[in-house]
């Protein structure tokens, strides 16, 4: 059917594609390390200017609570899911000692964990935030009008979420 020639010309072609996408393969890998050793880089940054501040500072100082965001971000982005979940929940230990107990403020924290929980699938985690939030919601009356309305529109999302990410025997709690 082929004459020779044009078989060995289609096999030459073939073999430069393949080439051709094996470099661009390759060069994706390199830049991925690259951008890996970017974010462990900053990771480890971040970990060190950390540690700095306790030192200064305390383990407690409110101004510790953007560098443990921070690095809750950083980890996030490299699948570090239980550790982004560890800050967060330091983060908010230390803004309830700063701040109190039942303010709005630490509502986008506890939304921010529960995203990072859910994302690594640790519902169990997730459930124990929606509850805490529903409560600080509905009986400690933290919020009121649309921010309220918005708030209780994200724990409800959060519970659909939970109907295909959640355990079996847990997704029906999600639907009541």
């Amino acid at each position: 059917m082929f004459s020779e020639s044009r078989a060995s010309s289609l096999l030459t072609i073939l073999a430069g594609c393949a080439s051709l996408l094996l470099g661009t393969i390759s060069y994706a890998q390199d830049a991925l390390e690259i951008a890996d050793r970017d974010l462990l880089a900053r990771h480890e940054q971040l970990q060190q200017q950390l540690s700095e501040m306790e030192s200064s500072r305390g383990r407690h100082d409110p101004a510790l609570m953007e560098i443990l965001s921070s690095l809750a971000d950083s980890s996030v982005r490299l699948n570090l899911y239980s550790d982004a979940s560890s800050l967060l929940e330091r983060s908010l230990q230390i803004q309830r000692l700063s701040l109190g107990l039942f303010t709005t403020e630490q509502i986008p924290l506890i939304l921010a964990k529960m995203d990072i929980d859910a994302r690594g699938g640790d519902w169990e985690s997730v459930n124990g935030s929606m509850e805490y939030l529903y409560w600080l919601l509905v009986e400690k009356n933290v919020g009121e009008g649309e921010v309220l309305i918005d708030n209780l529109i994200r724990l409800s999302e959060f519970h659909l979420r939970g109907v295909g990410g959640d355990a079996v025997d847990q997704q029906a709690h999600h639907y009541q």
